[in-house]
């Protein structure tokens, strides 16, 4: 798709170019151009008029393109936020909406990419807006990017190794895990295994983030996706060619470079997060050094920090294999790869699962498990070896224990302290979302219709379990489970 102007404006050109050459050669007489409102008309040349015609798009023609892509590109956004917090049939007709604005965003953008560098004009170049840097200079904020995207590999070989997984150990406060992280621009998933033998599985990135357990998958609250600012942003070491793409926007640069860090930094706007982000590049060797971005973290807004280094060659192009993270100057995480793996991704992996009705019922197993059973609180102090998430066992007394899986029940079970041998039985679960679980008779009325349709006889006890549903703390994301199993001889019935 080329861009060329309005075709009527041609015929119109054509016709005062013959006007033009007619009058001019028979009477001289003037070829007037009015002008915008309150602006007096002005009297155009032969030349003028010929060079009209030949002019196939103009500055204000390319303005217009850059300007409509993430003008569009934001009302899909806006569109995509109705979708996921309503289903109203009276709000349906944002699906046309966005599937239009989509499909005009992507011709808009092949057309512009098809153009090329020709596709700006010499006197747009030369006049950026406000606050954008146009590249023409050495020390301008686009060199500085190009120069690190070669010092990085090149922008084919960072392009080609787009997509990765990496097998990462992270080192969080006093814990130590292992975990694997899959990459694409703009998305990562991670992947963790659980004590309990399962495995979590949460997908941060535009244009949304959400966690899921079991059936549920829901978009992640406020402070989670203030965090996916820089969780996204930041993980994208070796993704430096995207910041040519339509995504970004090179705000600004420092100036010089600092005699203090050796660094030349430079700004980046992320228009699907409407984010700045701030890239430190170390001067000698071209390679990132740092990136800051502005968010959230635990109710508090402030600047979360990455620092990269130790850069092997993985995949013909130069990526950070550490990693520190931090906020407002605390260290919060110290990742380091373990291994690291340039292949092509399912994009199932990042698409998002369907959502399902809260009280959701299905008839699932209870796994053979030890329990170490207490008060609340009283397991937190005890050194024993977890294997599995905290539970509670509710009687049909109403009787609560918190309890936990270990490997093997202890020698000596402190006062205070029972074990418990839970058998492996079918049952029944219910998933609930944003509730306590603390009214568990109320939750049960899913379960008993459950067992009714499907002639099942549930037995005590009641078994629950609270989920944080994304992996970034309680910020009202939870999920309860509801687990009861079906009548044996070793239960109490219903």
């Amino acid at each position: 798709m080329a861009y060329s102007a309005h075709p009527n404006a041609r015929v119109v050109a054509t016709v005062l170019v013959a006007a033009a050459l007619s009058f001019s050669a028979a009477t001289a007489a003037p070829i007037i151009q009015p002008g915008p409102p309150g602006e007096p008309a002005a009297e155009l040349a032969a030349e003028a008029v010929i060079k009209i015609a030949n002019t196939s798009y103009s500055v204000v023609d390319v303005r217009f393109v850059q300007d409509t892509i993430p003008h569009h590109h934001q009302a899909t956004e806006m569109a995509a936020l109705v979708k996921r917090r309503t289903n109203a049939s009276e709000y349906l007709f944002v699906n046309g909406i966005s599937a239009a604005l989509t499909a005009l965003v992507n011709e808009l953008t092949e057309g512009y990419r098809d153009a090329g560098p020709a596709a700006v004009p010499q006197e747009l170049a030369a006049k950026p807006r406000p606050g954008e840097s146009n590249g023409i200079s050495d020390t301008g904020a686009r060199q500085i990017l190009k120069q690190a995207i070669e010092a990085h590999g090149g922008y084919d070989a960072l392009r080609a190794a787009s997509t990765w997984t990496a097998e990462v150990r992270r080192h969080q406060r006093g814990s130590h895990y292992e975990m694997t992280n899959i990459y694409r621009p703009g998305m990562i998933r991670l992947e963790q295994d659980l004590p309990d033998g399962g495995r979590s599985a949460d997908v941060i990135g535009h244009p949304h983030c959400w966690g899921k357990h079991g059936p549920f998958s829901m978009p992640c609250s406020v402070e989670t996706r203030e965090n996916d600012r820089p969780r996204v942003v930041m993980e994208m070491a070796a993704q430096l060619w995207t910041l040519l793409g339509n995504d970004w926007r090179i705000e600004e640069q420092s100036g010089e470079q600092s005699a203090q860090d050796g660094v030349r930094t430079f700004v980046a706007h992320y228009l699907p997060l409407d984010t700045d982000v701030t890239f430190g590049i170390d001067a000698a060797s071209g390679l990132l050094s740092y990136m800051t971005v502005k968010g959230t973290k635990e109710g508090v807004f402030g600047t979360h920090r990455h620092e990269y280094s130790d850069f092997r060659e993985q995949c013909g192009v130069l990526m950070p294999f550490a990693n520190v993270k931090s906020f407002e100057g605390d260290v919060w995480v110290r990742e380091e790869f373990l291994s690291l793996k340039c292949i092509a991704v399912d994009e199932s992996l990042f698409t998002r699962p369907t959502q399902v009705e809260n009280g959701f019922t299905r008839t699932s197993t209870i796994e053979p498990a030890v329990l170490a059973c207490a008060a609340p609180g009283v397991l937190d102090s005890l050194d024993i070896e977890q294997v599995g998430a905290p539970l509670q066992l509710i009687e049909k007394t109403g009787a609560k224990a918190h309890c936990v899986p270990v490997a093997s029940p202890p020698l000596d079970a402190p006062e205070g302290v029972s074990i418990r041998q839970l058998e492996g039985r079918k049952s029944v679960e219910a998933y609930f979302v944003d509730v306590t679980g603390e009214d568990h008779v109320k939750l049960l009325e899913p379960v008993r219709n459950h067992a009714e349709r499907n002639g099942q006889q549930l037995s005590w006890p009641l078994l629950l379990r609270r989920f944080d549903n994304d992996g970034m703390g309680l910020t009202g994301e939870s999920v309860v489970l509801l687990a009861m199993p079906v009548e044996t001889s070793s239960f109490e019935p219903l």
